[in-house]
């Protein structure tokens, strides 16, 4: 928070030496110390700001009263001043990292190797085969003999494609953007013997005690606030990478009775089972074999990890009732 807190008269009197007795019957006079900066005279006539009397329980040495809005930036209430912007109770844990893959290339069906699995019995036990070219889904001029009656055809794996990755960076939600204003000194009066009387407020203030640093509370405050300046905050996520697409294929190979793949004869999925084939006996030129990519998704490589830290800038611990 970083602001100190200026002399009252008071203490400039104590420095001259000079003594000051405050006696209020069962009431200790408020008065800023520590961190918050605060102002006002001790001589200040009547309630300071006017309102009624909010007794605390006892305040320690080396703790300030303060007014908190703990997420708003209202101005100060009535009694209180010197007002300190906070980020208040952030979290502080790592971000969370992912990696995000997206296909920018999609793999290829129709480049390798197109198994052609052919029968002339009544199943595929005993199939030859010849081994085609995928050809990029061309047209290819090819001598068969007689279409077998059955056909087995495997058609080749995905390949090629290309996936981009990136990284996503998700902080840890929490922590808002408050308000803490310090005790003016004033000659309230009306606490039980011990208490701590200081000006009331109103929501969204409520009356705290505050001391620079991370400390735990004393009695009789027993909700803790973090707070501090800024927030120097430096975390983050390690770049990522992605493997290359997977997919599966549906092909199907198609014969052709001329060279240029105009006479359609017959076609068989490529699906790696015994279909019967068409146009059984009569005598292909050409084939071309088609095939589609499906389900195309992108493997992780290398993860997003995290990185850096946060940490609040000038902490103070701000103790509510």
């Amino acid at each position: 928070m970083g602001a100190v807190w200026r002399s009252t008269r008071l203490e400039r009197l104590a420095l001259a030496g000079v003594g000051l007795l405050v006696a209020l019957a069962g009431c200790s006079l408020v008065i800023g110390v520590g961190g918050i900066s605060g102002g006002g005279d001790a001589g200040d006539e009547g309630d300071a700001g006017g309102g009624g009397c909010d007794c605390l329980p006892p305040v320690p040495p080396g703790w300030s009263v303060v007014a908190l809005s703990a997420a708003t930036t209202d101005p100060c209430p009535d009694g209180y001043g010197d007002a300190s912007d906070l980020v208040v109770d952030p979290m502080l844990g790592p971000a969370s990292c992912a990696c995000i893959c997206t296909v920018t290339t999609p793999p290829t069906c129709t480049s390798g190797t197109v198994v052609e699995g052919y029968s002339y019995g009544t199943t595929c036990a005993d199939a030859s085969a010849n081994q085609l070219q995928a050809n990029d889904g061309g047209c290819t001029d090819y001598s068969f003999s007689g279409l077998a009656p059955l056909h087995d055809i495997q058609g080749p794996s995905p390949s090629g494609g290309a996936c981009s990755a990136e990284k996503s960076r998700t902080l840890p939600a929490g922590g808002s953007a408050g308000r803490a204003c310090a005790a003016q000194a004033g000659t309230l009066s009306g606490c039980a013997a011990g208490g701590t009387c200081a000006q009331a407020v109103a929501a969204p203030f409520e009356v705290c005690i505050a001391q620079p640093g991370a400390v735990a509370c004393p009695q009789g405050f027993a909700r803790a606030h973090s707070a501090g300046a800024s927030l120097a905050d430096t975390r983050d996520c390690t770049d990522c990478t992605c493997g290359a697409p997977t997919a599966t294929c549906d092909g199907t190979l198609s014969w052709y009775a001329d060279a240029g793949c105009a006479n359609l004869l017959a076609t068989a999925p490529a699906d790696d089972a015994c279909h019967p084939t068409a146009s059984a006996g009569v005598v292909a030129a050409s084939y071309q074999y088609a095939a589609t990519p499906q389900g195309v998704t992108c493997t992780p490589g290398s993860p997003s990890t995290p990185t850096g830290d946060a940490s609040l800038v000038s902490p103070t611990t701000i103790c509510c009732r």
